[in-house]
């Protein structure tokens, strides 16, 4: 497996439809918390990588896109303070529970200390029991509940760097 930084536009688009795949593979089963339009995705990536400021990161598995990570360094938090943000963990169904979300994950998280972030936050739909389990091994704890999304929080302080 192999972490690749996408630090141009001209990545994104590159592997345009790939990133797309693999967000509607990793979505297929819970679309309730998903884009479900080409279109929508489309804007959702661009978006995702303009806030990123160098956090997206893509893994490639045998040359082929197995996910992808949004990490935002710059974004505000419910109470308005800066904390370091995991818009996006999207992982293809077929490499799923094979450790790219972990490596994903930890490479999103490091970015983000390096902003000096004590704290990351993220969203994780309420019923997606998996996602919410995953992020709890990785040691998120639940933080409030808006509508069908669960807030989670990791204490930098707390993880092994």
């Amino acid at each position: 497996m192999e972490v690749v930084p996408f630090n141009e536009l001209s990545q994104v688009k590159k592997y345009r439809r790939l990133l797309i795949d693999v967000y509607l593979s990793a979505y297929a089963d819970i679309p309730e918390y998903a884009y479900t339009s080409r279109g929508d995705i489309w804007h959702y990536l661009n978006w995702l990588f303009r806030r990123s400021r160098g956090g997206f990161f893509a893994v490639f598995c045998d040359g082929h896109l197995g996910g992808f990570v949004g990490a935002d360094p710059e974004w505000l938090d419910l109470d308005q303070t800066k904390v370091g943000e995991i818009h996006e963990l999207a992982i293809a169904r077929e490499y799923q529970g094979r450790g790219v979300g972990s490596l994903l994950l930890a490479r999103a998280v490091s970015f983000l200390a390096q902003w000096g972030h004590r704290r990351v936050g993220l969203w994780v739909g309420v019923n997606n029991h998996r996602a919410i389990e995953f992020y709890r091994r990785k040691g998120f704890v639940p933080g409030p509940v808006k509508g069908i999304w669960q807030r989670m929080y990791l204490d930098l302080s707390q993880v092994a760097q």
